[in-house]
């Protein structure tokens, strides 16, 4: 779970994310294909330190309003799942600079037993003068 450090009130935002209550184990390799072009992926597995209680809605869901939907308490869970990252990247030159980077999240228990699986996509191109 990434969260941000509180200021005072007099100080200055600390934005630089801190994790707690968590353990995770993160495997990296990176691959230079040419001078100007570069692989990375990157597996990570975390955990909890401190279990959540989880919870689930079960009933039909036919939209008869008559049918019972009862909330069950799942108990406390800690797996967050499974992550992978890859990326690529390229350099055009001096100035110009391609990124393309690929995530996945296989969610855990943590997030309910209804959590989606999550992904992102995110291209980049940065100009530099």
């Amino acid at each position: 779970m990434i969260l941000y450090e509180e200021a005072g009130p007099l100080e200055p935002v600390n934005l630089k994310p801190t994790v707690h209550n968590t353990m995770y184990l993160k495997g990296t390799g990176e691959w230079q294909l040419d001078d100007a072009t570069r692989l990375w992926a990157a597996v990570i597995w975390g955990e909890l330190n401190e279990g959540v209680e989880t919870y689930h809605i079960e009933g039909a869901d036919d939209g008869d309003e008559s049918t019972p939907v009862t909330v069950v308490q799942d108990g406390k869970k800690t797996d967050l799942g499974i992550e992978i990252d890859a990326g690529i990247d390229h350099q055009f030159g001096e100035n110009l600079r391609a990124e393309l980077k690929l995530g996945y999240l296989f969610v855990g228990s943590a997030f309910g037993p209804t959590a989606d699986d999550i992904f992102m996509i995110r291209p980049q191109l940065a100009i530099t003068f």
